[in-house]
C-alpha cells in the first residue's frame, strides 16, 4: 500500500511567547490520507491538533510563509499516535477491499 497525505486546511493563533510574539502558530492541521494499492484507492479525512503549552521553544518554530507540505506531514506522522495511525490504515485498506463488491437485498421478503 502506497499512503500520500493531502493537506486541506490550516488553524492558526497568534501567541505572545513570553514577550516573543508568534504569529500565525499553527494550532490545528485538517488532512486526508489516501492509500494505492492495485489501481485502487481510499481515503480517509482528520484533523490533527498540534500540541503546545507557553513558551513555545522559538528553535522548532516554523514562520507560516516558511511552512512546506512535508514539514505538514512530519508533524502528522510523529504526531498522530501509532495506534490511531493503524486504525486509519486499517480503514483505508477496508475500502479498498470492498470495492468491487456488490451490497445486495436480501432475495426474500
Amino acid at each position: 500500500m502506497i499512503y500520500s497525505w493531502t493537506i486541506v486546511s490550516l488553524e492558526t493563533v497568534d501567541h505572545d511567547n513570553d514577550g516573543n510574539p508568534l504569529s500565525d502558530y499553527v494550532v490545528k492541521v485538517e488532512w486526508v490520507k489516501t492509500g494505492t494499492e492495485d489501481g485502487k484507492s481510499a481515503s480517509v479525512v482528520g484533523y490533527y491538533t498540534q500540541a503546545w503549552s507557553a513558551p513555545i521553544d522559538s528553535s522548532t518554530y516554523v514562520q507560516f510563509t516558511d511552512l512546506t507540505e512535508d514539514v505538514v506531514v512530519g508533524w502528522l506522522e510523529a504526531g498522530i499516535d501509532s495506534t490511531l495511525m493503524n486504525q486509519y490504515n486499517d480503514k483505508i485498506a477496508k475500502q479498498i477491499e470492498n470495492q468491487g463488491t456488490t451490497s445486495k437485498s436480501i432475495p426474500w421478503s
